[in-house]
């Protein structure tokens, strides 16, 4: 039978854990980590900060945590963690930006046994994001973008390009159709541009065919939303939007698909 994992007490109330994170292509592999103490009132290594739900689950997914660098099986433990924290670990462990960086997350980092440690942790928090190299918004497995091209089209760098286009600035035609040679949504977009000089279409009409409305209400239904600590994490300026490719885009992209969808429908 595999042994819990037993936290090992902080040296201080300003101390937190940080999460190295294994990384496996394999889908399936079962997810492991090691954990290190650092101190708030020090320089941090750079780290990530994931922002989610527990959608009052159940802890059940064994994450394996070992005491030493490289994962001696030997001295691996099993702690249970919730299904959609699981999820998001999957995601997380193919991520370029966790490979070059630590990992915090509460419900991992945080003794959830220790009452103590918890408020101490807990009077930590907005310390803890705010240090954060980036912070990632995890919606869950049904809410989150497939894939980053989901969400690429609601930039609003290229939603000005549109706007722009139909202000008349000279040159925006060809700089577009360069540009867009990059992406994979061109389509939509090239063929707005190359149309548009037979066409009479608004602005709202192009708005319309950039933003994929649906899809950016899907993700808006999440339960992530609701969660009283939504809007002190996801403040720091570098938030962004995990996708399920293990992709990420400023979380910004969505509040200014709101405004558009919100401009193009008045």
């Amino acid at each position: 039978m595999e042994a819990s994992y037993e936290y090992t007490s902080l040296s201080h109330s300003r101390a937190t854990r940080l999460i190295r994170l294994y990384p496996d292509a394999n889908e399936d592999a079962p997810l492991g980590c090691e954990l290190e103490e650092v101190s708030v009132d020090k320089p941090l290594p750079p780290y990530v900060a994931l922002s989610y739900t527990w959608n009052n689950e159940e802890p059940s997914v064994k994450l394996k945590i070992s005491a030493s660098a490289g994962g001696d099986p030997a001295v691996t433990r099993i702690l249970l963690i919730t299904p959609n924290c699981a999820a998001a670990l999957k995601v997380l462990r193919n991520s370029d930006l966790v490979r070059q960086h630590g990992l915090w997350i509460d419900a991992i980092c945080i003794n959830q046994a220790c009452n103590d440690e918890k408020g101490d942790q807990v009077a930590m928090m907005a310390t803890i994001y705010d240090e954060a190299k980036h912070v990632l918004v995890w919606l869950g497995s049904e809410w989150a973008p497939k894939t980053y091209q989901d969400v690429a089209p609601f930039d609003k760098r290229w939603l000005r390009k549109v706007c722009e286009f139909h202000n008349g600035l000279k040159g925006c035609m060809e700089f577009l159709l360069i540009s867009l040679k990059r992406h994979a949504f061109r389509p939509t977009l090239r063929s707005m541009i190359i149309q548009s000089n037979t066409s009479s279409r608004p602005l709202t009409d192009d708005l319309r065919l950039v933003i994929d409305k649906e899809v950016l209400m899907h993700m808006m239904k999440a339960p992530y939303w609701a969660r009283a600590w939504t809007f002190q994490e996801t403040m720091n300026p570098s938030t962004k939007l995990l996708c399920q490719d293990s992709r990420h885009c400023p979380v910004y992209v969505l509040w200014y698909g709101l405004q558009q969808i919100s401009f193009s429908s008045s």
